[in-house]
């Protein structure tokens, strides 16, 4: 039972961050969502813990930030960046079967009752993608835009992964292996590969440039189109796109997207 929850859970971690994604050209398989449940004594007692919705009055610590989000979920991407940006950070690992998820005071942390979110003080925000956007920003280093040139560049790069890359990625993974085996299409699972073809090609023209989306250091680009496509690209044969084959293993051989990498699997298990 337990490894038939889990298979349950991985089937649905990846579409847990509430995204920009367009509509699947594509039937995908539906899972119904449930009716917000009624929050349980231990679901509140979670949130109060994690202090959503308690007031900081007389308090002059600066308390740490908050990513919200079980670490199998998109949430991954927000601990991959805090692990890059060395954050003394809190997780709190909602997830989205959790009845505290469509309580107010999570709603008042994400309206949309999604993972991931977060709370830095009293800055609250959701949409993974733009939280490592702001994380970056907010703590510098070469990891953040040098210039309004490279932050309109790296805005482009993280838009273009979350509008062209994650879709047809999603539909290949759904056919591949997160689905259960009877409700895979193959037909679907190699369309959706000829589609990520051409979308490969413009990372393949771009790094063959540089080693990486900016230049020659890792940055929030990277970081964004990473996260994108954290699972998947494991199962991916990168060989027809030799400079983005160096980026894949420069990138996920650092020693935070490594680590990273271990506390989902940890977290699924």
């Amino acid at each position: 039972m337990k490894s038939k929850a889990r298979r349950g859970r991985w089937r649905l971690a990846i579409w847990c961050r509430s995204s920009m994604l367009i509509a699947l050209s594509t039937p995908m398989p539906r899972f119904p969502r449930a009716r917000p449940p009624v929050l349980s004594a231990a679901g509140g007692r979670m949130l109060a813990s994690a202090g959503i919705g308690v007031a900081a009055k007389g308090n002059t610590s600066v308390p740490k930030p908050k990513i919200y989000g079980v670490a199998y979920s998109r949430s991954i991407g927000n601990i991959w960046t805090g692990l890059e940006l060395g954050i003394d950070y809190e997780n709190v690992p909602i997830c989205w079967d959790d009845a505290s998820i469509y309580s107010n005071a999570y709603r008042a942390i994400n309206p949309n009752a999604r993972v991931p979110a977060l709370q830095d003080g009293d800055f609250v925000m959701w949409e993974s993608l733009a939280i490592n956007w702001y994380l970056v920003r907010k703590h510098g280093g070469p990891l953040a835009p040098a210039g309004l040139r490279e932050e309109a560049h790296g805005l482009q790069w993280t838009l273009w992964a979350a509008l062209h890359l994650e879709r047809p990625g999603v539909q290949w993974a759904f056919h591949t292996y997160v689905s259960a085996p009877h409700e895979r299409d193959p037909a679907v699972a190699a369309k959706a590969w000829d589609e990520m073809r051409p979308v490969l090609g413009v990372l393949e023209v771009q790094l063959a440039q540089g080693p990486y989306l900016l230049g020659d250091r890792f940055t929030v680009a990277d970081l964004n189109v990473g996260c994108t496509v954290f699972r998947p690209r494991r199962r991916w044969d990168l060989a027809p796109w030799p400079h983005l084959k160096a980026w894949d293993e420069a990138v996920f051989d650092r020693p935070a997207a490594r680590r990273a990498w271990d506390i989902r699997v940890a977290a699924a298990s």
